[in-house]
């Protein structure tokens, strides 16, 4: 996927060209919505290392879907007083992050655009995550963010708290949100999202095709390896590469823990972008609560 200042750029200029007068922070915090689930898997692997990383991932997986970004879409919305067109910023965020997210070359990767309806993956695959494309992207992320950080801080954070009719369907909406993803489990394995269901079947895997979305290849003592998103070490037969890199394969297995490489793609470092993003619609987010603050400090 396109890291997060790529699509606060995108998201805040076609947004605020179908949905005049659209509050920017209402737009960046839509825009971060697909990814919730990725965050949500970073943060559970860090304190509970020993959980099983194919289930975790495949929850996820399910949670990324455009039907639940449209499920935490609309439990975030009746947070906020004008609930409709905050619902339909948020909504309209979550379609266009997933359909940019779409266009990259990411295999084992996609996005759920018809769950829970079907299970198969999407992916347009243009051009790599490391494109020249990608870096303009970004480029117009930063420039729309600094152009624009007076207009985001302008619109104020309209809370409806205190309705408990509206806290009522917030608190179903996250509880639907987060269990009836594992109704689904077995269906996205069923469809080999991420190549869970190969990857995982350790007796049967052997001459099996299967993909890696930016695994890291291992070049030390230890011989030629690659460390898997699941945390599993694959010996890795006919690639030499001169340092360790982080990867995405097209391989098939030779024997249980031994792989062919047919295809690769060596990946640079592109989290930074997506920290510096997330950083700074936090402060953002910050600024405007205080502002909120002040303001019903001063009317009160």
């Amino acid at each position: 996927m396109p890291n997060t200042l790529a699509h606060l750029g995108i998201n805040g200029l076609i947004t605020r060209k179908l949905i005049k007068q659209s509050d920017l922070l209402l737009i960046y915090l839509g825009t971060l919505i697909p990814d919730f689930p990725w965050i949500i898997q970073r943060t559970v692997l860090a304190l509970i290392p020993n959980i099983n990383p194919y289930d975790l991932r495949l929850y996820c997986v399910i949670l990324a879907s455009l039907f639940f970004s449209i499920l935490l879409s609309a439990a975030i919305s009746f947070l906020f007083i004008n609930t409709k067109k905050t619902f339909i910023i948020f909504t309209l965020g979550s379609l266009i992050h997933l359909l940019l997210d779409s266009i990259e070359i990411k295999w084992a990767n996609g996005v759920h655009l018809f769950a829970p309806f079907s299970w198969e993956l999407f992916n347009a695959s243009f051009f790599w995550p490391e494109n020249v494309l990608i870096y303009i992207l970004t480029g117009f992320g930063i420039i729309y963010l600094i152009v624009h950080w007076k207009q985001s801080l302008s619109g104020s954070l309209n809370f409806s708290a205190k309705k408990v009719s509206k806290l009522v369907l917030v608190f179903l909406c996250l509880v639907l949100y987060f269990s009836l993803p594992i109704v689904f489990l077995d269906n996205a394995e069923e469809a080999d999202n991420h190549f869970v269901k190969t990857l995982r079947d350790y007796d049967h895997r052997i001459g099996n095709y299967f993909e890696i979305d930016r695994g890291n290849f291992m070049n030390d003592s230890k011989g030629d390896r690659l460390i898997t998103p699941f945390h599993e070490e694959l010996k890795v037969l006919n690639l030499d590469l001169p340092k360790s890199e982080t990867i995405s394969i097209r391989a098939k297995f030779i024997t249980r823990d031994e792989i062919q490489i047919l295809d690769y793609h060596i990946h640079s470092n592109r989290d930074i972008y997506s920290y510096i993003g997330l950083l700074l619609i936090l402060i953002l987010f910050m600024i405007a609560l205080v502002n909120n603050i002040r303001y019903k400090k001063r009317s009160t």
